[in-house]
């Protein structure tokens, strides 16, 4: 750092301050890898106080092992061992203990201190990126769950199409098979559907809002929805109270989303259940439809029911539910992630009401808005 020789007596306190407000850990050692300085932003890191580890071996707190719990303090993969091959440590990524004992993955890049022509130490900065490496986690994970959800309803199609191309087999396809093929292309197209607005809403989506009666867009979301929950024998109804306000809101990601949630209703309750959709509003009678207030949207449904545990659960992106009795997953878990998504980008709320063997209640509140 080149800084005017007038302000040389402030370089100490300068440095003391730009140390303190890089978030990234930094610190440094003599040539016996004892610590001489340590930053702030290694204590938020790693929990130890500067004052705690001044002077000591880093080995003795930090403990550096690679991803896979391999020490490294004293090997040849030490980032301290620049003091020796007298060369800058290029970033990598290895694990380094909290004071709690906790590991933190840190990515670390280290240089030899060289004052007069002689190392007479180590300086090494490192971040945390242990969030980051979950997400790659979660990503990767996500990439083999699509794969293997996108071939599902594929491969029933193929089958499909396969049998109507056999002029001998043509007329042993069922209605049911014609239906398993006709609701596979829907999963594939809602799958699709979702992780494109997903993608569009962290990027800050911008609502194309409009004015529209939402009790005529709930109906015909309903109307929508009774071809695949009459195909399974259920009855879906709605239950819209009246004088329902025009609200200012997107229409188009509020019609997915009603469309997400009545399909999950539709998939997860038992052939020959019941689905009841229900919308009331907070305006007094006066209202008008004019100014604040909101409306509630409740989708019900006779299923299996949700464990309170998973009440949270269910809206996070790429999180799954399992069937206790058979292990199976049930989706890739975007959709209720683009319903929340979807909601909160209007100022509303989502919630789940449920108990295991007593059906699931959807609940969403929209703003009217002016």
């Amino acid at each position: 750092m080149t800084r005017d020789p007038k302000d040389s007596g402030k370089t100490s306190s300068f440095t003391d301050m730009v140390l303190s407000s890089i978030a990234d850990g930094i610190y440094a050692t003599d040539r016996n890898k004892n610590v001489t300085l340590w930053s702030k932003g290694a204590e938020r890191i790693t929990g130890h106080r500067a004052e705690d580890v001044i002077g000591k071996p880093c080995k003795d707190f930090l403990s550096h092992t690679d991803e896979d719990g391999t020490p490294l303090c004293g090997t040849p993969r030490c980032p301290l061992t620049v003091i020796e091959t007298k060369k800058i440590l290029p970033q990598h990524v290895i694990t380094a203990h909290k004071s709690d004992r906790q590991r933190v993955l840190v990515a670390v890049t280290a240089a030899p201190l060289i004052e007069d022509g002689n190392i007479v130490g180590v300086v090494e900065a490192f971040r945390d990126v242990t969030k980051e490496r979950e997400l790659e986690r979660i990503k990767e994970g996500l990439t083999h769950m699509l794969i293997h959800d996108f071939k599902n309803p594929l491969h029933v199609v193929g089958i499909v199409l396969e049998r109507l191309q056999d002029k001998e087999n043509k007329k042993g396809i069922s209605d049911k098979l014609l239906r398993m093929a006709y609701e596979s292309c829907g999963e594939l197209d809602s799958m699709i559907a979702n992780l494109l607005e997903i993608a569009k809403m962290e990027k800050e989506l911008e609502l194309n809002r409009e004015s529209f009666s939402f009790s005529d867009m709930l109906s015909e979301a309903v109307e929508k929805a009774m071809v695949p929950a009459a195909a399974r024998g259920q009855r879906i109804s709605a239950e819209i109270q009246s004088g329902m306000p025009e609200i200012f809101a997107d229409r188009y990601i509020l019609s997915r989303l009603l469309g997400n949630l009545m399909g999950n209703a539709i998939k997860f309750t038992p052939d020959g259940g019941e689905i009841t959709v229900s919308a009331t509003n907070s305006l007094p009678l006066d209202g008008g439809g004019k100014g604040g207030g909101e409306i509630k949207i409740m989708v019900s449904d006779t299923g299996p029911g949700i464990p309170k545990q998973f009440h949270e659960l269910v809206f996070d992106k790429y999180w799954q539910a399992k069937d206790d009795k058979t292990n199976a997953r049930r989706g890739v878990g975007l959709g209720l992630a683009f319903c929340k998504m979807a909601v909160e980008t209007h100022g509303g709320r989502i919630w789940v009401e449920s108990e295991v063997g007593e059906g699931s209640k959807f609940v969403f509140t929209i703003p009217i808005g002016n």
